[in-house]
């Protein structure tokens, strides 16, 4: 399948520049890779030759180098701007944090190189709208992070991590350490006893859910003074964690092991971060409501009608770009219509689709309303419809009993 990407590389090293096009020629998708001596001949072929990623070696200049990434963040805010180093480190991190999308070490090159130009591939043929593949990648809210998230990020994204080097980074960040502790202490984690440190914390969660929540912190900061853009968020914000809860509370349910279970919740929590672009990058987000409203059409359709694609397929590009696996990635991009992606089995998406179909609002829904939602053809492919609905049914019973002990109390 050709996928049309192309990477402008600028990398000193003859071994690493070889590796590039071994890792690349092996791979299914049409990438083309262009070799350039140094960065003014880049500059001058981003527009020539269509670029869309650009990938240059730390050990250049560093004026030089940053002098370039400056300047390619303001003439061509939509090339995702990759950054290849010997090894990561807290200085290469605050210097490069509002210049690049992604630093890989040159150990992990291999890993990390396949799985992002396969990703991005795969996601870039939802978004049928070159535009707005544009605007998503210079939604620099989303994809520059503030320094201490950009560097969990990436040690979590190492397979040689440490519980002790992530724990140090986290324990730098009241705010962080409180999300994380939060959570681990959440009904649908379970846990034997009350988690009390950020060390217990990071081994029970993982490395999935600890980026979710990084990305989760970080794009629901928007600035209170943005009015009925805030309002948005915060309604949004509540339902994200609310279906976060719900995928891993289902997941248990329906006895899926532990890392389903934690991917779901994951999912869940990252399911609806495409709106986020609609809502803070575009001033189009009030007119897809008021299309959605006036013709009684859900807004992922409206956003299609508007836009010609959906939050789903945003929100699933930008984990793309970010490594997320390819089971999360898959639920954000298809947790509307499930039956429309390739790989039909349990996964996060399932329980994802199922928690959407029971919360409208932030509110649950009527038994009526909940398999109206339900994507019937996907479950009955899964054998997982009557267990669906036998599932809200006793949610349902649930919360009755407690509506009703309360009242006698």
């Amino acid at each position: 399948m050709e996928s049309n990407l192309k990477l402008g590389c600028v990398v000193l090293e003859k071994s690493i520049e070889k590796k590039v096009q071994v890792i690349i020629e092996k791979m299914k998708y049409g990438i083309k890779v262009y070799t350039y001596k140094n960065f003014d001949v880049l500059i001058n072929s981003i527009v020539k030759e269509e670029i869309d990623y650009i990938f240059v070696d730390i050990a250049s200049n560093r004026q030089d180098l940053l002098s370039f990434l400056n300047k390619v963040q303001e003439e061509f805010p939509h090339v995702v701007r990759v950054l290849i180093t010997d090894t990561l480190s807290n200085d290469l991190v605050l210097m490069a944090n509002d210049l690049i999308h992604l630093i890989i070490e040159k150990k992990t090159l291999d890993q990390n190189l396949k799985n992002i130009f396969l990703r991005a591939a795969r996601l870039r043929n939802m978004l049928k709208n070159p535009d707005l593949i544009k605007l998503t990648n210079s939604f620099n809210n989303l994809v520059v992070l503030k320094p201490q998230h950009l560097q969990l990020l990436q040690y979590l994204s190492r397979d040689d991590y440490t519980n002790k080097e992530i724990c140090e980074i986290i324990e730098k960040n009241v705010a962080l350490s409180a999300k994380v502790l939060q959570v681990a202490n959440m009904t649908a984690f379970a846990p034997t006893q009350i988690v009390q440190s950020v060390s217990v914390a990071v081994f029970f969660l993982g490395a999935n859910i600890l980026r979710a929540l990084v990305l989760n912190m970080q794009v629901f900061s928007i600035d209170s003074g943005k009015g009925n853009l805030y309002r948005y968020i915060s309604i949004l914000e509540r339902h994200c964690q609310n279906i976060a809860s719900c995928s891993k509370t289902i997941a248990i349910a329906f006895n899926a092991d532990r890392n389903l279970q934690n991917d779901s919740y994951t999912a869940g929590l990252l399911h609806d971060i495409g709106k986020l672009v609609i809502m803070d990058k575009t001033p189009n987000w009030e007119k897809i409501q008021k299309l959605s409203d006036e013709n009684d059409l859900i807004i992922w359709k409206a956003e299609e009608a508007f836009l010609g694609t959906t939050h789903a397929q945003i929100g699933a590009y930008f984990l793309g770009i970010w490594n997320f696996p390819d089971s999360i990635i898959d639920a954000v991009a298809y947790h509307h219509n499930p039956c429309s992606c390739d790989n039909i089995s349990i996964s996060p998406l399932t329980f994802v689709h199922i928690a959407e179909a029971m919360i409208k609002e932030n509110k649950t829904v009527s038994l009526e309303e909940f398999q109206k939602q339900l994507d019937i053809d996907y479950l009955d492919k899964l054998g997982l419809t009557e267990k669906a609905i036998n599932y809200y049914k006793s949610y349902l019973g649930l919360t009755i009993e407690v509506i009703e002990e309360e009242v006698e109390e």
